[in-house]
């Protein structure tokens, strides 16, 4: 019954990052277009293709040591980040997310502020849905690596 729960918690989540996530891309837009200033504009692309590009290479390596993103069959311990955090992908992005704070106005870092704490609850939710999949493997894993921030948490 918990597995179900956190899978739906999970996706629930998932739905929250994707919606915060367009609204601070349609205020970036909306800022770009009303010809408002994009603050730091190189630091923001800088950041944003940082974050974007740790994400889509874990998302090749899942997808190539799994075969899906849904549910695995096998945990991935080795290749990139995940040596050293179990949610690389996560952390691409809180770093994308990181670059929209940056470029955009104050109010709109509470949207991105909201959208991090989102992405750091779905690590936490991810960890019981590895653990209640993989028991002893997940254990040992995550008794070497970080959720989310390399050497922090």
């Amino acid at each position: 019954m918990w597995h179900k729960f956190n899978m739906i918690r999970n996706y629930f989540l998932w739905a929250c990052k994707v919606v915060l996530g367009l609204v601070l891309v349609i205020r970036f837009v909306q800022a770009a277009l009303e010809g408002s200033a994009i603050r730091h504009s190189g630091w923001f692309q800088l950041i944003v293709c940082l974050g974007a590009g740790i994400h889509i290479w874990h998302y090749f390596i899942l997808k190539a040591e799994t075969g899906k993103m849904h549910q695995p069959e096998v945990l991935v311990t080795n290749r990139g980040l995940y040596r050293w955090i179990r949610h690389p992908m996560y952390l691409g992005d809180l770093i994308v997310v990181s670059g929209f704070a940056i470029a955009l106005s104050r109010i709109d870092w509470m949207i991105a502020i909201t959208c991090g704490l989102v992405i750091l609850g779905q690590g936490v939710v991810e960890d019981r849905l590895m653990a209640a999949s993989f028991a002893d493997s997940f254990e040992h894993w995550k008794a070497d690596t970080k959720r989310i921030l390399p050497f922090v948490w």
